[in-house]
């Protein structure tokens, strides 16, 4: 079992301490501070669009990646978020897709 043991170590000592002790950082990474916020957590991602049809032909081409499952080339953002983005402009679509949960989003 002692092989088990060390090969699960980390995950171990995170259930052990309830997530108090920081986790190795990557190399090149350096650590300055270590206090997480109780949950729930909003993250949210915030951009001002000044050139508006340029902001809707380069979102419908990240659309367009996603949709080809090409993550990168859609900027990482998710179906919805591309939605949801398009949506904020005032371009409102629908995927005809199973791979949203709701019309339009």
């Amino acid at each position: 079992m002692v092989p088990e043991l060390k090969q699960n170590r980390d995950g171990l000592v995170e259930l052990l301490t309830g997530g108090k002790i920081p986790p190795l950082m990557p190399p090149g990474v350096r650590l300055v501070k270590w206090e997480p916020k109780d949950p729930p957590i909003a993250i949210v991602r915030m951009g001002v669009v000044i050139e508006v049809h340029k902001f809707i032909r380069a979102a419908l081409r990240e659309l367009r990646a996603r949709l080809e499952g090409k993550n990168f080339l859609a900027g990482n953002w998710s179906l919805h978020e591309l939605i949801d983005r398009l949506e904020q402009v005032g371009v409102l679509v629908s995927v005809e897709s199973d791979r949203c949960s709701s019309p339009g989003k």
